[in-house]
């Protein structure tokens, strides 16, 4: 089962070239701050049912929250929308709670079915090169904040492309992992940065491999 949602809007391997260097603290960082409202599509299977839909992605203020006992920045997105299995009506609702540091450093994630605690991050960098990539924070997910269950683990990384006209592509990217170490989800957010490292969000996709849907 594949859910796909795609919406348009540290640490790690250095490459050594030279040339220019890209901020992808700064992408992060407005990424997490920026408010507004998106739509998206959606189309795939569920055991071999036809999905298709359609609906509202909105990205809340960042406020002054608390996680894990600590004073923390906080953001909530909702996703509303509609979706048809095989022509049958759907309605598609869920909410998805963030934390960060003062620094934007990750803490965690909550949803109605998965709460993700952060135990290790480190800084987006702030002057990265084609051919760079690297891990940023790994996790663990519990099915509530009261963690009587583990579901597995999650990770951070990034990935920077070489494009056209000395600029880069530049991914951010999270795997979700099973207890049985098998990945049941993953987030990209692709960016693209110029030479003179101005950048522009390109598209986010969400890919839930327990259903095959994609949402764009």
């Amino acid at each position: 089962m594949i859910i796909s949602l795609a919406l348009l809007w540290a640490c790690g391997g250095k490459s050594g070239s030279l040339g220019p260097t890209f901020n992808l603290a700064a992408a992060q960082e407005q990424a997490y701050t920026q408010t507004g409202t998106q739509n998206f599509v959606m189309s795939g299977t569920l055991s071999g049912l036809v999905i298709l839909g359609s609906g509202t992605w909105t990205s809340g203020a960042v406020t002054t929250g608390t996680f894990e006992g600590q004073s923390a920045n906080q953001k909530t997105s909702t996703y509303t929308g509609n979706y048809f299995i095989n022509g049958a009506g759907q309605t598609l609702s869920s909410q998805w709670v963030s934390w960060t540091d003062v620094d934007h450093l990750a803490l965690g994630e909550s949803t109605a079915i998965e709460y993700m605690v952060v135990n290790h991050a480190s800084a987006y960098p702030s002057s990265a090169h084609v051919g760079d990539s690297g891990l940023v924070f790994t996790g663990d997910i519990y099915d509530s904040s009261a963690k009587s269950t583990w579901l597995g683990t999650v990770t951070a990384s990034y990935l920077v492309e070489s494009d056209s006209a000395q600029g880069a592509w530049v991914s951010f990217i999270q795997t979700y992992r099973a207890t049985s170490n098998v990945i049941i989800k993953s987030k990209t957010s692709r960016y693209r940065f110029t030479a003179s490292n101005a950048f522009t969000s390109i598209q986010d996709t969400v890919v839930d491999y327990s259903i095959d849907l994609n949402t764009s």
